[in-house]
C-alpha cells in the first residue's frame, strides 16, 4: 500500500460546444439557457471570452451550471484564435 487515495476520473462529455463571446452579455444568458434546456444533457459549453468589457463572463457564471466552462484571459484575440483555443481544450 502506497498511502494515497485514487482520484475518481470524470468521463469527458460527449459533446463540447465552443462559444466565443465578445461583449455579448445582453444576449448571452438567453443563449446559454437555450443550450442548457436541451433534452440531451451530456455536453459542456466552453465559453471563450474574447476581451469583453460588458461582464459577459460574470453573466455566464451567474447561471451556476457546472457544464459551463468559462475561459477568460482579458485579451481580444479574435474569433479564429478563440475557435482554435476551443479546439485545443
Amino acid at each position: 500500500m502506497t498511502g494515497f487515495a485514487a482520484t475518481p476520473t470524470v468521463p469527458a462529455p460527449v459533446i463540447s460546444v465552443v462559444l466565443p463571446v465578445r461583449n455579448g452579455g445582453s444576449a448571452l444568458p438567453a443563449a446559454l439557457r437555450s443550450l442548457l434546456q436541451q433534452t440531451f444533457s451530456d455536453f459542456e459549453v466552453l465559453l471563450l471570452d474574447d476581451g469583453s468589457i460588458d461582464g459577459s463572463a460574470e453573466r455566464a457564471a451567474a447561471l451556476g451550471d457546472q457544464r459551463i466552462g468559462i475561459h477568460v484571459d482579458g485579451v481580444a484575440r479574435g474569433l479564429v484564435a478563440r475557435l482554435n483555443q476551443g479546439v485545443a481544450l
